[in-house]
């Protein structure tokens, strides 16, 4: 009787995704999300403080906000509240993260909304260099998926933290050493 129960209970822990070896973990920079959400915190309290007190401020693009229907400005002001908690919410322990697996990458964060997900090794064709249009000085390691698999929303904009020269090489790595033992 007992051992129904083990194997039952052993058979649904291999299911899940906790029982696969971790090789390596990737996780963002905490104090650049610590010191975004500060950022827009400030942000939030200057914005708040403008539309509380109008009278204060009536001269140049300040002038033109106030300008606007309130619904609008307190938009404005929920916006960068929201701004202010989401950066927040990854400071969280285990709340965002990215593991590779002999089994392929595990991903949880903002865009997975906090849930884990798993990529097989089976998707992937390549690993790049990803630098923002705006900022060209910031860069991510991102995936190149195979041209048979359409990817989610999460997927396509899943982001590799880390310094990107020195991830890339790992990732590239894993996806050799990994892939070739999947065609096996």
């Amino acid at each position: 009787m007992e051992k129904k129960k083990i194997g039952k209970i052993l058979k649904k822990n291999l299911m899940t995704s906790k029982n696969q070896t971790i090789i390596q973990s990737f996780y963002p920079n905490k104090l650049a999300f610590f010191a975004g959400s500060t950022f827009f915190a400030g942000c939030t309290i200057v914005i708040f403080h403008i539309i509380s007190n109008p009278g204060d401020y009536r001269g140049g693009r300040i002038g033109l906000f106030l300008e606007s229907p309130v619904e609008i400005q307190y938009l404005i002001v929920l916006l960068s509240l929201l701004m202010t908690l989401l950066p927040l919410a990854t400071l969280l322990p285990n709340s965002t993260y990215v593991r590779i697996t002999h089994k392929g990458i595990l991903y949880k964060g903002v865009m997975s909304l906090f849930k884990e997900k798993n990529l097989s090794w089976k998707v992937i064709d390549d690993f790049y260099i990803h630098s923002v249009p705006t900022h060209e000085s910031t860069k991510y390691v991102k995936i190149k998926f195979k041209k048979t698999y359409l990817p989610n929303y999460a997927e396509e904009n899943l982001i590799i933290y880390g310094n990107p020269n020195k991830v890339l090489n790992i990732m590239k790595g894993y996806l050799k050493e990994y892939s070739k033992k999947d065609l096996k």
